[in-house]
């Protein structure tokens, strides 16, 4: 497999990536600053 199959691939792998992100990245903030303080909290 040579250098331009692999960047191919991996750039593939970034936009399919960033399009599950962006969908759930609304939901997501907060469920993880939900956790995040939740986490704080409970540690300190």
């Amino acid at each position: 497999m040579d250098n331009l199959q692999i960047s191919q691939k991996s750039v593939s792998l970034h936009c399919v990536f960033h399009s599950i992100r962006f969908k759930v990245n609304k939901g997501w903030s907060k469920a993880l600053l939900l956790f995040l303080c939740s986490d704080l909290s409970s540690t300190g």
